[in-house]
């Protein structure tokens, strides 16, 4: 039997990378992802579930991550910490699940830094849920490139819920 690799963390941050410069379909690189690391079904489906959260709701999340920490942060790190987010915040996973695995998916000089947005994360969720109202409406509608577009979301990037 062939050596699994079963994060799926970094599988979801790796797809999120791919998706963010345009290369393929959310819903492809999913299965793609999910025949590599022979996932079972249980598994691609939380995998499915982490990429669905933090690409409905990206847009929170980054305000999530600003409440938590302020400065630059690069593209890993940031989609790292929307995963992590996403999870605690928004899919409900047991947060120490959530934490370890998410720390283990950044590289070693940012671990802490995203451990400590996580547990910042869960320790003012409730203000966090507060404050999500103030959030404005969206203006755009957000795409892989980031670039906005006006009317209805792209459909062929986000496949529709199961």
């Amino acid at each position: 039997m062939p050596k699994q690799d079963k994060n799926i963390r970094r599988a979801a941050v790796s797809i999120l990378r791919a998706w963010s410069k345009g290369h393929v379909y959310a819903e492809n690189l999913i299965d793609k992802h999910a025949r590599r690391n022979h996932l079972s079904s249980a598994d691609r489906g939380l995998l499915n579930a982490i990429i669905l959260a933090v690409l409905r709701n990206r847009r929170l999340l980054d305000f999530y991550i600003a409440r938590c920490r302020h400065g630059k942060l690069d593209h890993e790190t940031r989609d790292i910490l929307r995963v992590g987010l996403a999870q605690i915040l928004i899919l409900g996973i047991p947060e120490h699940a959530a934490v370890n695995e998410t720390v283990n998916c950044g590289r070693a000089p940012v671990r802490g830094l995203i451990n400590a947005v996580l547990r910042r994360g869960i320790e003012k969720r409730k203000s966090l849920m507060q404050r999500a109202a103030e959030l404005p409406p969206p203006n755009s509608i957000p795409t892989p490139t980031g670039s906005p577009s006006a009317g209805a979301p792209n459909m062929a990037k986000m496949p529709p819920p199961r």
